[in-house]
């Protein structure tokens, strides 16, 4: 009896990881960098080689940082996401990304950006 209400509580965390947000990291070289006041959440980056792994986004050339704070990152760190993007355009080093499964106009959002040499 003891192990029929432990079934509920057990089933609870062991599908908490099914149902998490899709995320993936991507290591490329940003080509392009667009900051709009009416899309795709204020700015955008375009990456090369584009991402593979996340079926939710339609694109994989182009993601947001959310610059707008209005899907998963606030401005501020949306700001800071876009100051190391523009770091690493500037002197043509790699990024690494961790783009999630939110969209903005059809565009996956990225929550991490680190700079690689």
């Amino acid at each position: 009896m003891k192990y029929l209400l432990l079934l509920p509580l057990m089933f609870t965390f062991l599908s908490t990881d099914v149902l998490a947000e899709e995320k993936i990291y991507h290591i490329a070289k940003v080509t392009a960098i667009i900051n709009d006041t009416e899309k795709y959440s204020g700015c955008m980056i375009r990456l090369e080689p584009e991402f593979q792994g996340i079926q939710s986004c339609p694109r994989k050339d182009f993601v947001s940082l959310d610059c707008d704070g209005k899907v998963i990152n606030t401005r501020a760190s949306a700001s800071q996401l876009l100051n190391a993007v523009q770091l690493s355009f500037v002197a043509d080093l790699s990024v690494r990304l961790r783009i999630t499964e939110n969209t903005v106009d059809g565009f996956c959002i990225a929550d991490y950006v680190r700079i690689d040499k």
